[in-house]
């Protein structure tokens, strides 16, 4: 047994060892970074290539002669967008008077689905397009999708609602799992496809009849 120095009553305390949770955090901290950092240039090129598409609305037009594909692919291209507005919907609409409705809102329901993962994206990368002018309507909707998770972005997505970027930013940034959004945001736009498309269509035969 070794002796204790002149003076002392207590043996010399071990060297502390960092906490099992700080060993963990600095083990994961370059993963975290490396994913953050693949977001935000995924995030940049969505950006770029959302205003490049806001600027030339005939190339979002040209898909309606594609039918169902063209359907998915416009649907896609404007929920994309996080940065301007680019209006899917209504080209979406005067596709059904020539398609079938129930095939066209589930194409329409898919491509708006994966579009929407850019504010998904966003969100892993850190929240930045969140203006400060949104940032109470952002935190009430991070609110909820805490709370009540799929559920909640199934309800903005099948509601017309037009701040659906906030809530894929939230998903994002709670890390809400991607299976979870995207199933909840594919079923929510579909439904709001179908029914907006038939109304559509219908007010359209309507005009029609009082036309003729």
């Amino acid at each position: 047994m070794d002796e204790l120095p002149p003076g002392s009553s207590e043996p010399p305390s071990a060297p502390e060892t960092p906490p099992e949770s700080a060993m963990l955090s600095s083990a994961v901290a370059p993963e975290e970074g490396g994913s953050r950092l693949l977001a935000v240039i995924i995030l940049i090129a969505i950006t770029a290539a959302s205003v490049w598409i806001a600027l030339n609305p005939a190339f979002i037009a040209q898909f309606k002669q594609w039918g169902y594909l063209g359907g998915f692919l416009i649907s896609l291209f404007a929920s994309a967008s996080i940065i301007l507005p680019i209006p899917g919907l209504p080209l979406a609409i005067a596709l059904g008077t020539a398609l079938n409705p129930w095939l066209l809102g589930l194409a329409t329901g898919l491509g708006s689905a994966i579009g929407e993962s850019s504010g998904y994206v966003a969100g892993v990368s850190g929240r930045t397009l969140v203006p400060s002018s949104q940032a109470h309507r952002y935190a009430q909707l991070e609110g909820w999708t805490r709370k009540y998770g799929g559920f909640a972005i199934f309800f903005v997505a099948v509601t017309p609602f037009p701040f659906f970027d906030l809530a894929g930013i939230a998903a994002g940034a709670i890390r809400m799992p991607f299976w979870q959004f995207f199933i909840a945001t594919f079923f929510g736009k579909t439904i709001k496809y179908i029914i907006a498309i038939f109304l559509g269509v219908g007010a359209f035969e309507g005009i029609l009849r009082m036309v003729q």
